[in-house]
């Protein structure tokens, strides 16, 4: 289940740090041999399109039974926490604008690009909301199912009606 998610990286921090594993300090997948020595079995891995020489992956946000990976270069991929398996990947915004972590409730997921608020649908990232945000964004948006909130850095937090 979505335990297996972050046992899987507990694992990796714990082989790194007592240097058991040498595929793990060349940067490769554990082995399932490796875990089972140490009582944990890996459900799954999976990887996602970044362009490795401008591109990283700045923030995860597990949402329910979705994990929700963004990278500097504003592609947001979901993943299924179980398996897994991508549900869908795009570029949400300009890719030279930075982004903030992404909020997400029941059906909505918030993206803040440059100065811009993305609303997508969660479960196929179809872009259903618009908008630029007045002030200039401080952090990421937090939503719910009618409304999204973007703080600004002046202290004060804007309400979009969706």
């Amino acid at each position: 289940m979505i335990r297996h998610c972050v046992v899987g990286l507990g694992l990796a921090a714990l082989l790194h740090c007592h240097g058991s594993l040498q595929a793990e300090a060349r940067g490769e997948i554990v082995p399932q041999t490796v875990a089972r020595r140490h009582g944990m079995t890996r459900p799954w891995f999976a990887q996602i399109r970044v362009d490795r020489s401008r591109g990283r992956l700045t923030h995860m946000m597990l949402h329910e039974d979705t994990l929700y990976l963004q990278t500097n270069r504003a592609t947001v991929t979901a993943l299924d926490a179980e398996t897994g398996e991508t549900l869908w990947s795009k570029q949400v915004g300009h890719a030279n604008y930075p982004s903030f972590a992404p909020g997400a409730s029941r059906d909505l997921l918030a993206i803040i690009n440059g100065s811009s608020l993305y609303v997508c649908n969660r479960y196929n990232g179809s872009l259903l909301y618009e908008t630029q945000v007045r002030g200039v964004p401080g952090a990421g948006a937090a939503v719910s199912e009618s409304w999204a909130y973007v703080p600004t850095i002046n202290g004060t937090i804007v309400a979009y009606r969706l």
